[in-house]
């Protein structure tokens, strides 16, 4: 029994941006033992650029990204959702989830800095 591949994006990029937090990855990102997975490395970029173009604020930056990978990353397409679960003055915490797989999170603190 073998399973089928996940259907991937061509180009020479890790992921095709189709739009609205939907990506689909391409043979860049996948895995280096098992073709149905994703490497994280890859993804990792994705889910920070999407953090940190989650409701930008100028007096904020990224201070701490946590990577929680509870299984595999599969390949093919995917969203990202984005949510603010703390906003705050001088410290908020946002939140990156890719949607269509498991329980995964991944949360980032911004913090305000000084102008310098």
């Amino acid at each position: 029994m073998t399973a089928d591949l996940p259907e991937l994006a061509g180009g020479n990029s890790y992921y095709q941006d189709l739009g609205g937090g939907l990506f689909r990855s391409t043979i860049h990102s996948q895995g280096a033992w098992n073709v149905h997975e994703q490497h994280m490395a890859p993804a990792s970029g994705l889910l920070a650029d999407a953090l940190e173009r989650h409701q930008p604020r100028a007096d904020m930056r990224m201070a701490r990204i946590s990577y929680e990978i509870l299984g595999l990353i599969p390949g093919g397409g995917f969203r990202i959702d984005t949510t603010t679960l703390r906003p705050g003055r001088t410290i908020e915490l946002v939140q990156a989830e890719p949607g269509s797989r498991g329980p995964d999170r991944h949360p980032c603190h911004r913090v305000a800095h000084a102008d310098q």
